[in-house]
């Protein structure tokens, strides 16, 4: 009798634990497209030990290969982040994250920014934030923006051509500026 019930007591609480689960939490047990565009914010259930709001490198790592394997709303859930994020090291590694796809995925990364209404500025951090393995390597990282270039340049979609020319003016400034 004492087993039964603390069985159907274990099954009971798990169900409520399992409901309880936060946009967030679901689309990190299983980050599908759909679970993605659940998620407005970092939280986690009560009780849990990590912090509202902070993206950590395990989680990270799991946006990033969603965002690179041309997950539309992977990009879009890193955006909404990256807007409402506190922390300059987090937003660095989301738009690494996001500019790093540009080269694989140009009418993905074009069709988000222009979804997602990115402004100049925020094109900017994504078009030249390569990422921590460029650090103190400007040639890799103007090759690397040469090469976002012509990515984004090789995109032949009317729909995308006012946010393509401005990624494109962006490059070519800062590309013209730094020209060996």
């Amino acid at each position: 009798m004492r087993i039964a019930f603390t069985t159907a007591l274990f099954l009971i609480l798990s169900v409520q634990l399992s409901a309880a689960e936060t946009p967030w939490e679901t689309y990190l047990a299983t980050p599908t497209p759909e679970n993605a565009s659940r998620v407005v914010s970092i939280t986690y259930s009560p009780g849990s030990l990590r912090a509202a709001g902070s993206l950590d490198y395990l989680d990270r790592l799991l946006l990033n290969q969603q965002i690179r394997s041309g997950d539309a709303e992977a990009y879009l859930l890193a955006i909404r982040i990256a807007r409402t994020t506190d922390s300059a090291a987090g937003l660095e590694d989301l738009n690494a994250s996001i500019g790093g796809s540009i080269r694989a995925n140009p009418a993905v990364f074009l069709s988000v920014a222009k979804r997602a209404s990115l402004t100049e500025a925020e094109l900017r951090r994504v078009l030249f934030m390569t990422g921590e393995h460029y650090v103190d390597r400007a040639d890799a990282k103007r090759f690397e923006l040469k090469l976002r270039r012509e990515a984004i340049a090789s995109v032949d979609d009317s729909a995308l051509r006012g946010t393509q020319e401005m990624c494109l003016a962006i490059l070519d400034v800062r590309l013209s500026k730094h020209s060996k």
